[in-house]
């Protein structure tokens, strides 16, 4: 659990806090793009210390994008938190590799798998270079790629 933590959430916030101290004064467009996660916006059986790690990052880049507003900077950085939707990682893996006991859903992670539902690395990572050039294809902090063409 303290992993999960420190991984999730710890450490982005170190690095985004990092971040909006060195170059806030900077007039370069500058832009954070976090990686969430729809189980950060519900509860996912088995999944205590991931759901709830994704859901205080994406809370701390709300409080961020809040604090660029209020500041009125003439440069802002610009936070995005994105959920990339189900993607075919290892992490599908080992979830489809789960014992029922331990995780209720993992026949449907399953039938995500056999029905082709999940996204490639790739597209994902093609989704979220494209919010990177243009962030403003998001028009919230909390975003999904999923919601894009």
């Amino acid at each position: 659990m303290i992993k999960a933590y420190l991984i999730n959430l710890v450490a982005p916030a170190v690095m985004i806090n990092n971040f909006v101290n060195a170059y806030q004064q900077s007039p370069a467009d500058k832009i954070v793009l976090n990686i969430s996660s729809g189980a950060g916006k519900r509860p996912v059986d088995g999944w205590m210390a991931y759901c709830s790690t994704k859901a205080g990052l994406d809370l701390f880049a709300e409080v961020v994008a809040k604090e660029q507003d209020i500041a009125g900077h003439s440069d802002p950085i610009r936070i995005l938190s994105v959920a990339p939707g189900i993607v075919d990682t290892q992490m599908q893996s080992e979830i489809r590799d789960s014992k029922e006991h331990d995780f209720s859903r993992v026949a449907e992670f399953i039938d995500f798998k056999e029905q082709d539902h999940l996204s490639t690395p790739e597209a994902v990572a093609l989704k979220l270079y494209k919010a990177i050039k243009d962030p403003d294809v998001f028009k919230e902090v909390i975003a999904d790629v999923r919601n894009m063409s």
